[in-house]
């Protein structure tokens, strides 16, 4: 199975999905390998998706991906979220404009 183009080793442990973020801007922060609960904001989310879009899983592949739209789209646009001062993500954050 081949990779996806987006996490192509480019160097020491980057992807070129991380070189991009780099490039924007975006510090990327890593957490000791085994240590989740160092990155509870992220496993929290998860949690969240999971309890939402796949319990109980949809009959088929094409009604779970509605599944996960509609979650996006109130995760981005309805949810405030404490980093972005109790606002919605959509409003908080602007639209990446650099090529990957």
């Amino acid at each position: 199975m081949a990779a996806s183009p987006h996490f192509r080793k480019t160097g020491p442990n980057l992807s070129k999905l991380s070189v991009w973020w780099l490039r924007l801007g975006v510090a990327i922060e890593r957490i000791k390998p085994g240590h989740p609960q160092q990155n509870g904001r992220h496993e929290r989310m998860h949690l969240t998706l999971k309890k939402e879009a796949t319990r109980p899983p949809s009959a088929n592949t094409l009604q779970q991906q509605d599944r996960f739209d509609v979650f996006v789209q109130e995760f981005n646009t309805e949810r405030p979220h404490e980093a972005a001062r109790h606002d919605v993500s959509s409003r908080a954050l602007c639209p990446l404009t650099a090529p990957l």
